[in-house]
């Protein structure tokens, strides 16, 4: 699983979608800093 964050200009919020999955890879094409499970684990530390 990979966080979306919430998209600039419209009212869809942040949410975790399937690594790989079509929304995942056209998130990556748009530059959107995704994050994964286990970066964000890290990242609490």
């Amino acid at each position: 699983m990979v966080w979306i964050p919430k998209e600039p200009g419209t009212n869809i919020p942040g949410r975790w979608v399937e690594e790989g999955s079509a929304e995942a890879k056209a998130a990556v094409h748009h530059n959107a800093g995704l994050m994964s499970v286990e970066e964000l684990r890290k990242a609490q530390r």
